[in-house]
């Protein structure tokens, strides 16, 4: 009995690990202040429930991770921002 309720204290005290996952959209953006839209539109609907997010306009691309969030509740949020999200890279013209 005593081995089995260690071993349940052990469990709590330990962190569940989640691995989160990375996602990668493709988003015609001019400048910065379009990834800032970006950016600030995730932390407006979405803080907290994910890490690493670049909004790189420079080539067209967004980048995150997360064990929380669907890609369509991601491309959501950019969409709200104002902006489409392609399925293929964006020949970049810049």
């Amino acid at each position: 009995m005593i081995k089995k309720t260690l071993l349940l204290f052990l469990l709590l005290l330990i962190p569940q690990i989640t691995l989160a996952k990375s996602f990668t959209f493709y988003v015609k953006m001019a400048c910065g202040n379009c990834s800032q839209a970006i950016t600030s539109m995730m932390e407006k609907k979405h803080s907290g429930q994910y890490t690493n997010l670049v909004a790189d306009f420079e080539k067209d691309v967004v980048t995150l991770d997360s064990d929380t969030l669907t890609e369509k509740q991601i491309v959501k949020a950019i969409e709200k921002a104002g902006f489409t999200v392609s399925e293929t890279p964006i020949a970049s013209t810049k």
